[in-house]
């Protein structure tokens, strides 16, 4: 059997709402163990409807090639297995019940399986619920199939670092234990770090081939890292965030969708979540207006399944995947990102090369709300960047940019931002000295001291309300 997604508990990632994970309809569960599976009380109904726990049906019928599919489950204990079928025209308690199935398990190490081939015909998404009848443990359970992969697969995840070492060497321990240790997945990915602070030791590393790097920002970082992967005939890289958390079967679920796709050009991005408000959608893929974008689904809530229906079956076209989750085939790569420092790098090469992106729930970062890494420059290289993409990628008019120029200033004017409307002025500046600017100033090192007077101001500072 090839395991296509396993079942997850919250075990890994503890500050993550437990509602991405199941669903407590009656009775209770007792804490999280420190091994994986969780035990259910007596007279207990637990859904996994949930965003980590369904499966997309819609998803592996219309992307991939599966010829069979089965659903397996270990755990110990005497309950009731119901699967639920819910397609695009949800309404509350409008899913249809197709399996039932009474399960006794006496050791903990006991499993159950069930075929639900005949599923694959349906369009929708697939869930299950427990009824215990005693206190029951459940200790795993995954989708699977008998189905051999159709591609292989060499994938390199690539990590850009710049002096994130409290959140890049807990990735890299996470990374190590769960994945690369991994018999099913030691031989078939890597973790690169690409290093532009050149502060990452190899204790620190592990497992993980560290590259040095000038700081040429992420774009520079990430286009070194795939050239590395190029150049020794990996098959497919995954770019990935050093200050991003993910779940491990977030890029077990991409590995798995990148070996049965049959789609061309398949390219996945994954959606962020924030990480104080675990189950708020920052952006789950995005679409590209001259000078701006749309972050599709933003401030929607996925612990509701209504929004779990709408964000797997009602398909928004997505021109681009940020990079601190996005996927794809290595030899799709047509035009490379920039190799210095530049933001909206990865805007610039979702458009360039024309990837079929998708997203699937389930494949999520957790990171910090972008609105707490605002300041001049943030701004400066967002400003810079969006222009140099509009003049590369777009034919709009003059008055778009103006527009667009001015707009920005009075936002930071009447929001008190001073130092971040000098910083769009500076950005502005440095765009109309052309093309040779971008060469002559390949790193922040050298742009540095001409926005240096600006960068220290509007910085955060911790407030006591009660003294204002």
């Amino acid at each position: 059997m090839h395991v296509l997604q396993n079942l997850l508990f919250n075990n890994h990632l503890s500050d993550i709402s437990e509602k991405l994970y199941f669903d407590i309809q009656k009775g209770g569960i007792q804490p999280l163990s420190e091994n994986d599976g969780i035990i259910l009380e007596k007279n207990s109904r637990i859904s996994f409807g949930t965003y980590f726990n369904y499966f997309s049906l819609n998803t592996w019928r219309k992307y991939c090639q599966l010829k069979d599919l089965h659903f397996q489950l270990q755990g110990k204990g005497e309950f009731v297995l119901r699967f639920w079928l819910t397609d695009k025209n949800y309404q509350p308690s409008s899913s249809k019940r197709v399996i039932e199935k009474q399960v006794y398990l006496n050791k903990d190490q006991d499993c159950f399986c069930i075929d639900c081939s005949f599923l694959l015909k349906k369009q929708g998404i697939l869930h299950f619920t427990i009824d215990t009848k005693g206190e029951c443990f459940i200790q795993g359970g995954s989708f699977c199939t008998k189905t051999d992969p159709v591609n292989y697969v060499k994938l390199g995840i690539v990590i850009t670092h710049y002096n994130r070492k409290k959140y890049l060497i807990p990735a890299i321990r996470r990374i190590e234990t769960q994945l690369l240790s991994n018999e099913s997945f030691k031989n078939n990915i890597d973790l690169i770090i690409v290093d532009n602070s050149r502060d990452v030791s190899s204790e620190e590393a592990g497992e993980a081939i560290v590259i040095s790097n000038l700081n040429y920002g992420g774009s520079g970082g990430f286009t070194r890292g795939l050239l590395y992967l190029k150049d020794r005939h990996y098959t497919h890289c995954l770019f990935m965030d050093d200050d991003a958390s993910c779940e491990i079967e977030s890029i077990i679920k991409t590995f798995r969708l990148l070996q049965y796709s049959v789609v061309e050009r398949l390219a996945i991005a994954g959606t962020m979540l924030y990480e104080k408000e675990s189950t708020i959608i920052h952006e789950k893929g995005a679409q590209y207006k001259p000078l701006s974008l749309i972050q599709l689904y933003c401030g929607l809530d996925i612990s509701k399944f209504e929004t779990i229906i709408a964000t797997d079956l009602d398909k928004k076209k997505i021109e681009y995947g940020a990079w601190w989750h996005f996927a794809f085939k290595i030899e799709d790569v047509n035009y490379f990102p920039f190799p210095f420092f530049v933001k909206g790098d990865d805007m610039l090469f979702g458009l360039m090369n024309h990837f079929n992106i998708i997203t699937v729930n389930g494949i999520c970062v957790f990171g910090e709300d972008f609105r707490y890494k605002d300041g001049p420059l943030p701004r400066y290289l967002s400003v810079r960047a969006n222009f140099a993409l509009a003049l590369i990628y777009s034919d709009c008019s003059l008055w778009i940019y103006v527009w667009r120029y001015i707009r920005w200033i009075f936002i930071s004017i009447l929001t008190y931002r001073y130092a971040s409307a000098r910083a769009t002025s500076i950005a502005l500046q440095h765009v109309m000295r052309g093309p040779e600017f971008w060469t002559r100033y390949l790193s922040l090192t050298d742009i540095y001291p001409a926005i240096s007077n600006v960068l220290s101001e509007e910085k955060m500072d911790d407030v006591d309300i009660d003294q204002l």
